[in-house]
C-alpha cells in the first residue's frame, strides 16, 4: 500500500495517532496494519518506524500495545473449545493470526491443552484456516505476520524464522530482500531479536579477504560448505554474495571462476 505524501505529513501522522487511542482503539502495530494500512505505511515512512510515530504521539508502550488483562483464568478444554465456537459466532478468522489477535490468552490455551491450534479446532468442530501460500503475500501481510509473531512472543531471529516459518521467510526475503529489512520496515531493531554474535561488515569483510588471501576459495558454493555462517551473515548483510565480493574489494568474476 503506498503512501501519497500530499495527504501525510509528520504532524498529521501524529494527529492521527493521538485522535484515534482517546477512542479506546488498538494501535498495536498488528492490529493498526489491518485496520488503518496507509496510518502505519505513513508512520514509517514519516517518523522512522511504528515506535517512534507513536512516541512522538506522547503515548507509551504500555499505553497502547495489546495487553494480557484480568485475573488468570483457569482453563479446560470444554471452556477452550466454547471459546473458539465463540470467536467463530464473531466472525474472527479460525487462524492462528485471527485467534492470537482476537484472544491471546485462548489462544495460548489451545496450544497448552490440545498440543496444536489445530488439534483444538478439530475437537471444537472447525476447520483452521489453511496458512499463508506464497500467492496470498503482500508487503502489508509480511509485515502484520512478522508483528503477530512478536507480540505472541514468538522467537523472530532469522535462524529461527527459517525453520519455524518457513513461508513468511521466503515471502519476506522476496518482498524486502533480507530478513532484516523485513524487520527494520515492521518497526523492529533487528538487533534485539538476533541470535548470533554482532559482527560490524568491515569484520565480516575482512574475515572474507583473509580465507581468499590464504588461498581459500570464496565463491557462493564453496563458502556455504566451508563456512555457512559466514556465508549467510554476508548475504542478509549486503544482500547477495556477489555484492559482499565487491564490498570487499574482490573481483566477481575472478572468484566465481575459483
Amino acid at each position: 500500500m503506498m503512501v501519497k505524501g500530499s495527504i501525510w505529513n509528520e504532524e498529521k501522522v501524529i494527529a492521527k495517532i493521538r485522535n484515534p487511542h482517546t477512542k479506546g482503539v488498538d494501535l498495536s502495530a498488528s492490529r493498526v496494519i489491518y485496520s488503518n494500512g496507509g496510518l502505519y505505511q505513513a508512520a514509517i515512512k514519516y517518523c522512522g518506524s511504528w515506535k517512534n510515530a507513536v512516541s512522538l504521539a506522547g503515548l507509551e508502550p504500555i499505553d497502547y500495545r495489546r495487553k494480557i488483562v484480568g485475573p488468570k483464568l483457569h482453563w479446560t478444554k470444554k471452556k477452550i473449545i466454547y471459546g473458539l465456537k465463540d470467536l467463530k459466532t464473531r466472525g474472527v478468522e479460525m487462524s492462528a493470526r485471527g485467534i492470537g489477535t482476537a484472544d491471546y490468552r485462548l489462544y495460548l490455551a489451545a496450544k497448552r491443552h490440545f498440543g496444536t491450534l489445530g488439534k483444538a479446532l478439530e475437537n471444537a468442530g472447525i476447520q483452521i484456516v489453511s496458512p499463508l501460500t506464497r500467492s496470498t503475500w503482500t508487503d502489508e501481510i509480511v509485515i502484520a505476520e512478522i508483528c503477530r509473531l512478536k507480540e505472541l512472543g514468538e522467537d523472530i531471529s532469522s535462524i529461527v524464522v527459517v525453520h519455524n516459518h518457513p513461508e513468511l521467510n521466503r515471502a519476506a526475503r522476496k518482498h524486502f530482500g533480507t530478513w532484516t529489512n523485513a524487520l527494520t520496515k515492521s518497526g523492529i531493531d533487528p538487533e534485539r531479536v538476533r541470535k548470533r554474535p554482532h559482527y560490524s561488515n568491515e569484520h565480516l569483510l575482512g574475515e572474507l579477504r583473509r580465507l581468499h588471501d590464504m588461498g581459500e576459495p570464496v565463491n557462493a558454493n564453496a563458502l556455504r560448505k566451508s563456512n555457512k555462517s559466514l556465508a549467510n551473515m554476508l548475504r542478509g548483510r549486503f544482500g547477495s554474495h556477489e555484492a559482499a565480493i565487491m564490498a570487499a574489494g574482490l573481483n566477481p568474476s575472478k572468484i566465481r571462476m575459483r
